[in-house]
């Protein structure tokens, strides 16, 4: 019994520590990120982006990644083709990522393109230095 228990926590927590989190939509992910006093990170992509679907597949499976994500934004994936965000969002190519302040404002300019998880995580260190140095001047 004890074994069994064991097996379930143990894959119940690898399962839940390597799948991402996502609000339904920008406005969800606003609202959210307000009320958890969080950025938001919104992933543009398009179904058909074998790009897209690579980093979903890897860069966003690795715990490290998914920490740092979970840890100081509300995550949100909007489809370019279909889905409600922001018009200052500009999209030149999928995916695209934006870190932005709660108020829907960037933190810094978009991250276009596939990023593997240390090339991804240092652009998580971009966004930190900018928030602190937006932090600072207030």
């Amino acid at each position: 019994m004890k074994s069994l228990l064991f097996l379930f926590f143990t894959t119940f927590a690898a399962l839940h520590a390597t799948t991402l989190e996502k609000a339904s939509s920008y406005a969800q992910a606003q609202e959210q990120a307000i009320k958890e006093n969080k950025h938001i990170m919104v992933l543009i992509t398009t179904q058909q982006c074998r790009y897209c679907i690579k980093m979903k597949k890897t860069t966003f499976t690795i715990p490290k990644v998914i920490e740092r994500i979970t840890q100081d934004y509300v995550f949100v994936e909007v489809d370019r083709d279909f889905d409600t965000y922001p018009s200052y969002l500009t999209v030149y190519g999928v995916p695209t990522t934006y870190f932005l302040y709660n108020d829907g404002k960037p933190i810094m300019r978009g991250v276009g393109g596939y990023w593997n998880a240390v090339d991804f995580l240092s652009f998580m260190d971009d966004a930190k230095r900018a928030i602190e140095k937006h932090n600072n001047k207030e």
